[in-house]
């Protein structure tokens, strides 16, 4: 029993111990814990491709062969998934399956449209005799819309399309030079270069000392073009010293399938 004249305890009152840092991890958990039915709901909605659809594709660009029409339907039987699903590189992969075109880019806009923006291939020649080559050596062979007239033709074995297109540049500029125009350009089958001229006029480079040859021709051209009896119809010009020279008549001297050879000397 306590004294009467005892003093009353004044020491305070023990309090709980907070710790923010568990508190904030506590609500973080609990937040989470309840967040993650939402999470994986608001992942399913946007999984769904009945949710935000892609109801629209537009084509940019400047069409010549291609038709804007055909384009979209490829894009329309290509697409397997919603806006935010949608998978871009197989689209883009599928569009560049079709023979005209040269780069396309797909960029989404909201709410359920994709932009295709595509470039056409421009032919630089043709290649053989149903194909086309790009300026970068690239084949490609519509099925349709080949031009047959205004383009070089280049020919070669399989994987030379880019080493002919580099040829046919420079010897396109030399002819240019002496007022001749190429018509046709390759590799034949024993991998020796093959030219021929607008007018019918063909030449034998062989595989060695090409352009030295060539400019042996054009140094020459101007004797060659000044009979006025015949005219060359082949110049073999794989000689170390010279080229031989296949002549025909002119037309009008009366005959027009007479031919004869001479070997010309370098003068």
């Amino acid at each position: 029993m306590a004294s009467p004249n005892a003093e009353p305890d004044r020491r305070p009152a023990l309090r709980p111990r907070r710790h923010p840092a568990l508190q904030r991890a506590l609500l973080a958990c609990g937040i989470a814990v309840v967040g993650l039915p939402l999470a994986g709901t608001a992942l399913d909605q946007v999984r769904d491709p009945r949710h935000l659809p892609l109801h629209t594709v537009r084509v940019t660009g400047a069409l010549r062969h291609l038709e804007r029409d055909q384009l979209e339907g490829v894009v329309a039987a290509a697409i397997d998934g919603n806006f935010f699903t949608v998978d871009m590189a197989a689209i883009r992969r599928r569009v560049r399956q079709l023979p005209w075109v040269d780069e396309v880019s797909i960029r989404r806009v909201w709410p359920g449209t994709l932009v295709m923006e595509v470039v056409e291939q421009v032919p630089f020649a043709r290649w053989g005799e149903a194909a086309l080559v790009n300026a970068r050596g690239e084949v490609f062979a519509p099925t349709s819309g080949v031009p047959k007239q205004g383009l070089v033709e280049l020919f070669g074995p399989e994987g030379s399309a880019p080493r002919v297109v580099d040829f046919c540049r420079v010897v396109t500029a030399r002819l240019q030079t002496a007022g001749l125009q190429l018509h046709r350009l390759g590799l034949d089958g024993r991998r020796d270069w093959v030219l021929g001229l607008a007018g019918g006029l063909r030449l034998a480079l062989g595989q060695e000392a090409e352009l030295e040859r060539l400019n042996r021709f054009l140094g020459a051209y101007p004797l060659l073009a000044a009979d006025s009896s015949r005219e060359p119809v082949e110049v073999d010009l794989r000689y170390a010293q010279g080229f031989a020279v296949a002549w025909r008549v002119r037309a009008d001297e009366g005959a027009a399938t007479a031919a004869s050879k001479t070997r010309e000397g370098d003068t």
